[in-house]
């Protein structure tokens, strides 16, 4: 939730869009819930922070770091939030 504060009070934060890609393209596993920690958050919050990044870039990230397991991203596609 910190993380999601500093997005959305400075200006031209773009270090977690950064380091999300880059856990994708080394395909970390082990950032897996912490990823799905992040965007299970207050969806106000989520959105207000990652914007297009959600719609355009998410699904990618979630792909690539979960190593075949995909209970998190059902879990975060079923939430109603």
């Amino acid at each position: 939730e910190e993380t999601l504060d500093k997005i959305l009070t400075e200006d031209y934060y773009f270090l977690p869009f950064y380091a999300l890609l880059m856990l994708a393209q080394f395909r970390e596993t082990e950032s897996y819930p912490l990823v799905y920690k992040l965007f299970s958050a207050d969806p106000e919050d989520v959105d207000a922070a990652f914007d297009d990044f959600i719609t355009e870039d998410l699904g990618r990230v979630l792909a690539s770091v979960s190593g075949g397991d995909v209970s998190l991203i059902n879990k975060l596609i079923e939430d109603e939030n």
